[in-house]
């Protein structure tokens, strides 16, 4: 039995659902839940899935991982198309997940810069920190930017909240990286 768990985890179908899966629930952290802690635990293990992986691998890891968090986080974009701009139910749906995939190639990027800049081409979890906020960067500013759902707006209401006024929303993203980082090299064993 342990064999076939460890077989279903370790195979590429399993790990972009779960990946995906990881995206679809970092949602939470956001308003209107507001479950904070959840930014930590989501990144943390999807992390420890990143792991050693190769670069293609991890580039379409990160590639679902996004697909998840935008297609569940910004879904109120769906609703305002079809609602105010008049378009049909479908198109919206195309057009949401056109926006999606476009958003969903910046947690790609990271990934891929995480994997493509160490020597033996494999994720390495401490590059990604700054491959990512450089990909944040890029979302927030590119073609007029879309920064919704930066990790830093996540910590809203927990206790890094109060070093907003002094790092940002960046210095919080970085914190947030740099815990769930650790928090992904500990053994579970």
């Amino acid at each position: 039995m342990q064999t076939i768990i460890s077989s279903f985890f370790n195979s590429a179908k399993a790990q972009y659902l779960l990946s995906f899966s990881a995206g679809l629930c970092l949602v939470f952290a956001y308003a209107p839940f507001d479950y904070w802690p959840i930014t930590l635990v989501v990144m943390a293990l999807w992390l420890k899935l990143m792991r050693k992986q190769a670069i293609n691998a991890s580039t379409k890891l990160g590639f679902f991982f996004g697909l998840g968090w935008f297609c569940a986080g910004i879904s109120w974009v769906h609703v305002s198309i079809e609602q105010f701009g008049g378009m049909p139910f479908i198109i919206t749906l195309l057009l949401m997940l056109v926006l999606c995939a476009y958003l969903a190639l910046y947690p790609a990027l990271a990934c891929y810069l995480a994997s493509k800049l160490t020597q033996q081409k494999r994720f390495n979890v401490w590059l990604f920190i700054p491959c990512w906020l450089f990909s944040e960067y890029l979302r927030a500013t590119l073609l007029t930017g879309f920064p919704w759902l930066s990790l830093g707006y996540s910590q809203i209401n927990s206790p890094l909240s109060s070093f907003a006024p002094v790092i940002g929303e960046i210095g919080i993203t970085f914190i947030v990286l740099l815990w769930a980082a650790a928090l992904s090299t500990l053994s579970l064993n």
